[in-house]
């Protein structure tokens, strides 16, 4: 019974029955414990509503982290902190990851201040990457 009823629902969903909103998107979010394609199906609406900024912080929150940098470089509107995305990585206590990360978060900067021209490609105090 719960089957159908998942699966019924990811097709209203797919097919656009139930129409795109952020309270849905919330909803189908606290149903990703209980039926996994739930996240995907709520990241797809999110993303259909023009949130992409929201996309990237689900992906964080639920610990997609090599996702939320991809979706990030993908849509360069998305201006995630360095220090909320160096410690998304280092609680993955994986090394590499954290490489990764910090390297993306440095090309990141390095944009940053060229298109700002700010006085020095150095993090700032505020930043908080020390």
């Amino acid at each position: 019974m719960l089957l159908t009823l998942q699966f019924d629902l990811h097709q209203l969903l797919q097919y656009h029955v139930i129409q795109d909103s952020m309270w849905v998107a919330m909803q189908l979010l606290e149903l990703q414990p209980f039926y996994a394609p739930a996240l995907q199906l709520a990241l797809d609406m999110i993303h259909r509503l023009g949130m992409a900024q929201k996309v990237a912080e689900v992906l964080l929150a639920h610990d997609k982290l090599i996702q939320a940098m991809t979706y990030i470089k993908e849509h360069r509107q998305v201006m995630i902190p360095a220090a909320k995305l160096l410690d998304a990585a280092r609680r993955t206590r994986d090394n590499q990851t954290f490489f990764v990360t910090y390297r993306f978060v440095q090309e990141q900067h390095s944009q940053l201040f060229a298109l700002h021209h700010r006085a020095s490609p150095d993090f700032v105090a505020a930043d908080k990457c020390q």
